[in-house]
């Protein structure tokens, strides 16, 4: 299995860390930097246990991995054993901001 990070996705936790850093709420720096490592370590686990993303328009297989809090996803892709974390991103919004980010085979 090969299972990578996108630099998009690693600057989209970083700028989510940042936002609750400059609000002074470091408790949820921490806990949203352990529910990141937490989530990745589950996706390579079992991939396909998480659903697949709603807003995705392509024909390719991409899911998310839910935060338990403060309302973020994991989109990630699967493509045969190719696991690519595409976003971290707000789960209300489905802006579908990363698909320009898709691996096409």
């Amino acid at each position: 299995m090969n299972f990578r990070v996108l630099p998009e996705a690693n600057r989209e936790v970083t700028e989510a860390l940042g936002w609750f850093a400059e609000r002074h709420r470091y408790r949820a720096v921490g806990l949203l930097w352990s529910m990141w490592l937490d989530g990745l370590e589950l996706i390579k686990e079992n991939p396909r246990r998480y659903p697949r993303a709603e807003d995705n328009p392509t024909p390719y297989e991409i899911r998310n991995y839910i935060l338990p809090k403060y309302g973020y996803r994991i989109v990630y892709q699967i493509e045969g054993s190719d696991h690519v974390i595409l976003s971290l991103c707000r789960g209300q919004r489905r802006t579908a901001h990363w698909l320009d980010r898709v691996r096409l085979p």
